[in-house]
């Protein structure tokens, strides 16, 4: 088994003895393997390299092979350091920290890359020397909840003096996935509808939508008359109309009565308001253009001019 150390040299004598075989089985000679080679390299530092080896320029793949694993046999390319995820920690750090899920998951996809890397290739001996690294990415106030998760199932680590101090990565992983899955179970992060956008020009069509549903809900109005009130004159006529009513009934009833019976004698008709004969009140002219300029109010049979406001 290769050993971390030998790894890289591994993988570049593992590409050569692959690039062999297949020239080998397309009967490919030396020299067509020297020719085709930079081909297949993906780096034009490296094809430039290349070239200028004397190998090369000889075409002699024998020589090319040796001066390609002497100058990159033993080097293998350092993609992470333990500074990559201090980075990570201050990137987040300067956004506020992590306290959604969407988040969280953002960064854990970088984070467990980073990890192992470093695991794997002995920067770090073991994944809990990570655990502050991963602790305070998480917002102020979410760390809080994490900490009150972990004394609560009582998974923090109490030491001789007795401090606390974090667990192990895996029991903190635990306690943020409980916390996520609650922060998610309460605002419903994941299922929230996102409001629907209507264009511009669809937003006088909607209104007009709206009005129309208002307005077949709203209550009708009771339908007005188009009758138009009653003028002074037209109440003076109905009053005539009405008195003489009155004087036929009592002339009938007069007629009426036994023989021989005498009749009172009845006095001409005599205005209350005006004080002239031949109407009463409510044949009254001068009476009813009164009241129409508002310079006298009845009540009953008396009459009294208006309190002014």
């Amino acid at each position: 088994m290769d050993t971390p150390q030998n790894a890289g040299s591994s993988r570049k004598m593992a590409f050569l003895r692959q690039y062999e075989l297949a020239a080998n089985l397309d009967g490919a000679s030396g020299e067509d393997e020297v020719l085709q080679i930079p081909s297949f390299l993906g780096s034009e530092d490296i094809q430039d390299a290349v070239w200028d080896m004397s190998g090369y320029a000889i075409t002699s793949w024998t020589t090319l092979r040796e001066q390609m694993i002497k100058r990159w046999g033993q080097v293998d390319l350092v993609r992470y350091t333990v500074a990559d995820l201090q980075a990570l920690r201050d990137t987040w750090t300067a956004k506020g920290g992590i306290s959604t899920l969407d988040a969280y998951r953002a960064f854990k996809s970088v984070f467990d890359v980073i990890l192992s890397y470093l695991i794997r290739y002995q920067h770090l001996s073991s994944e809990d020397l990570g655990v502050d690294h991963f602790f305070f990415l998480f917002s102020s106030a979410f760390q809080q909840r994490i900490k009150s998760y972990l004394v609560k199932e009582k998974k923090m680590v109490k030491k001789l003096d007795r401090r606390y101090c974090l667990p192990v990565l895996s029991k903190l992983r635990a306690a943020v996935k409980s916390e996520m899955e609650e922060e998610v179970a309460f605002t419903s992060e994941q299922i929230k509808p996102k409001p629907v956008a209507i264009p511009k020009s669809d937003f006088k069509k909607a209104n007009d939508i709206m009005q129309k549903m208002e307005d077949d809900w709203r209550p009708k109005d009771a339908p007005v008359s188009d009758k138009t009130p009653a003028t002074v004159d037209e109440i003076s006529k109905m009053l005539q109309s009405f008195e003489q009513r009155l004087e036929k009934k009592f002339v009938v009833k007069g007629a009426s009565a036994a023989p021989g019976t005498p009749r009172d004698p009845r006095g001409p008709l005599v205005c209350y308001y005006c004080h002239r004969e031949g109407h009463g009140t409510g044949r009254c002219m001068e009476l009813a253009k009164d009241k129409e300029a508002n310079l006298v109010e009845q009540k009953g049979s008396n009459f009294s001019c208006p309190m002014e406001p």
